[in-house]
């Protein structure tokens, strides 16, 4: 297959592409039309050490904490958290490990909550629940101040859950139907090109 032969079949058949990618376009736009909205939310807080008089502190050894922080995203994903997290918004278990994902910035003490749901209140609850159970979890850790042990905490940073919507896009099913129909156009197009056995080749 030459580029020439590619040429006149985008020539003569250009109307079938354009087409059918009119028609992927539209396809894509009415498939997020009617698909269920996703609403994400997210929650930012930050791991802290509890000081004698009630008010949250700095650690003073700040690589012990930043060892522990990883440990709440592998908490995160224990069968007995999302089955916790399951109780609390009615969410079943087995749905949540794509519904909602934990995060711990590289050498922060930062533990990053987000959540996606197909309401604003669904994805608000799923988020607030995975911060809870995090937050009774750091609270049974500790770290060592000289003699003593010091309990940790979670601290909001971020404390708002509000969600926003992120999808289904209009505009990106309507670009990707543009293109499946694009090419199923085009292939097509040089289907239709390639000549018949025993034919006369078209001037």
């Amino acid at each position: 297959m030459t580029t020439d032969y590619i040429v006149r079949a985008l020539r003569r058949h250009w109307r079938l592409i354009m087409a059918l990618s009119v028609v992927g376009t539209l396809l894509g736009a009415v498939t997020a039309a009617v698909s269920p909205p996703v609403y994400r939310s997210s929650v930012t807080t930050l791991l802290t050490v509890a000081s004698t008089d009630g008010a949250d502190g700095a650690a003073s050894d700040t690589k012990a904490v930043t060892g522990i922080a990883p440990t709440l995203v592998e908490f995160s994903e224990a069968r007995s958290t999302l089955t916790t997290v399951a109780e609390a918004t009615g969410v079943p278990a087995d749905e949540l490990p794509r519904r909602v994902a934990v995060a711990n910035p590289s050498n922060t003490l930062l533990i990053v909550v987000t959540a996606t749901g197909s309401s604003s209140a669904q994805a608000e609850n799923i988020a607030l629940a995975m911060v809870d159970a995090l937050s009774d979890h750091a609270a049974t850790l500790s770290v060592s101040n000289g003699a003593e042990s010091t309990p940790l905490t979670l601290s909001d940073v971020d404390g708002s859950s509000a969600a926003q919507l992120i999808g289904p896009s209009k505009l990106r099913h309507g670009l990707i139907g543009a293109i499946g129909g694009s090419l199923l156009g085009l292939l097509l197009a040089l289907t239709l090109q390639a000549p018949v056995p025993g034919a006369r080749p078209a001037a």
